[in-house]
C-alpha cells in the first residue's frame, strides 16, 4: 500500500520541480520586470529589472538601458575642450523621457497643444511626421522632434493634463527596441 502512494507522490515531486526550474529559466530569459508607479500616481509602466529609472522630480522621469546608464555614469561633472567649458551631460541623452505638463493649454506660445500640432506653416516648427495613434486606450500623436538630435515622441492629454514621452536615442517609431516597445506598451494612466 506505501507503494502505491509513495510512487504518485514522487512523481508529483519530480513533476512540479520540473514545472518551477522552467518557470524560473523563463524568468531569467526575459528578466524581471518591475512596476513603476509615478511620483503623481498618475501613470504607470514597467520596465526591466537592470534598467535604471530616475524620478528627477514629480513632472520629470527618466529611464536608461544598462548600457546608456554606464555612458551616463562616465561622464565627468565637467571637462574642458578647446573651444571651451562643456557642462556634464552635454550631448548625452537618456533612452526614454517622461514629462508631465498640468494644462495643453499655452503650450509653446500657442492656445492649446492641438494648435501647436496643427500649425504646419511655422517655419520654426521642430516636430514633423505627426500621426494620430493609440496609447492606453487613448488618442494620442507621435511624431518626431528636431533639436540637438531628432526624436520620436508621443504626446497624450489625459485628464486636462499632457504628457510626453520621448524617445531620445530613437529618431523614428521603427528604431525602437523590442524592450522599449514593451515598455510603452505596458504604460497605463491609474484612475
Amino acid at each position: 500500500m506505501m507503494k502505491k502512494i509513495l510512487i504518485p507522490v514522487i512523481g508529483l515531486i519530480v513533476f512540479l520541480f520540473f514545472c518551477n526550474q522552467r518557470a524560473f529559466t523563463n524568468d531569467a530569459e526575459n528578466g524581471q520586470w518591475i512596476n513603476f508607479v509615478s511620483p503623481m500616481n498618475d501613470y504607470s509602466l514597467e520596465y526591466p529589472q537592470d534598467w535604471i529609472i530616475n524620478k528627477v522630480n514629480s513632472i520629470y522621469v527618466t529611464l536608461n538601458g544598462p548600457e546608456n546608464e554606464q555612458i551616463k555614469q562616465n561622464i565627468k561633472p565637467e571637462y574642458h575642450l578647446p573651444s571651451g567649458l562643456i557642462k556634464a551631460g552635454q550631448g548625452y541623452m537618456d533612452d526614454i523621457t517622461i514629462v508631465y505638463y498640468s494644462s495643453g493649454d499655452n503650450f509653446a506660445g500657442y492656445p492649446t497643444f492641438k494648435d501647436w500640432l496643427e500649425d504646419v506653416d511655422n517655419p520654426n516648427r521642430y516636430i514633423s511626421n505627426v500621426e494620430k495613434i493609440e496609447l492606453a486606450g487613448i488618442e494620442t500623436w507621435e511624431m518626431k522632434m528636431t533639436g540637438s538630435q531628432t526624436a520620436y515622441i508621443i504626446m497624450v492629454e489625459y485628464n486636462g493634463h499632457l504628457y510626453q514621452i520621448g524617445f531620445n536615442n530613437r529618431s523614428d517609431k521603427i528604431d525602437l527596441t523590442d524592450i522599449e516597445k514593451k515598455i510603452i506598451e505596458s504604460f497605463k494612466f491609474i484612475e
